[in-house]
C-alpha cells in the first residue's frame, strides 16, 4: 500500500502494469493466429 503523496511509485506500478498487459496482448495474437492457422491445416487434409 502507498502513501497518497507518493506519486512515483504509483506512477511507476502503472507503467509497468500497462507494459505488462500490452506484451500479453501480443502474446495472444499470435496464440491465436497459429491456432487459425493449424484449423485450416487440418480442414485442407480431411477434404482431400
Amino acid at each position: 500500500m502507498l502513501g497518497k503523496n507518493n506519486f512515483k511509485e504509483r506512477l511507476r506500478k502503472m507503467e509497468l502494469q500497462a507494459k505488462k498487459d500490452r506484451f500479453s496482448i501480443r502474446k495472444l495474437a499470435v496464440g491465436a493466429a497459429s491456432v487459425l492457422l493449424g484449423f485450416s491445416f487440418r480442414d485442407n487434409c480431411t477434404i482431400s
